[in-house]
């Protein structure tokens, strides 16, 4: 009888999870990282595009609804303030809530 193990270990996040479209505008993202950092994180909706969720009357899912009105505005790197020798990165993302916005039942 052989002794083995098999190392189950998570993906490491990629290119896939977070694209880099070099066609995404990145000049409303303030902050200070750089252009290829702000592409990848700065677009939400591609980001989540394979999100599923349950469908809504008008064929949009919830998280759907809820993707389109992100909008990233800033993406920075700045010394940890508990730790000025790590690096601590911040993304403020803004969520414009319209009527009739609910969570799913």
């Amino acid at each position: 009888m052989s002794n083995t193990t098999q190392s189950l270990s998570r993906p490491a996040l990629s290119a896939f999870a977070f694209p880099d479209d070099p066609k995404f505008d990145v000049s409303e993202i303030k902050g200070n990282a750089a252009d290829k950092t702000k592409r990848i994180l700065g677009n939400v909706q591609e980001i989540f595009r394979n999100h599923s969720s349950a469908s809504d009357s008008d064929g949009a899912t919830f998280t759907e609804r809820m993707h389109r009105s992100m909008e990233v505005i800033e993406i920075s790197v700045n010394p940890a303030d508990a730790e000025p020798k790590k690096m601590e990165g911040k993304v403020i993302i803004e969520l414009t809530v319209h009527p009739g916005t609910r969570t799913p039942t």
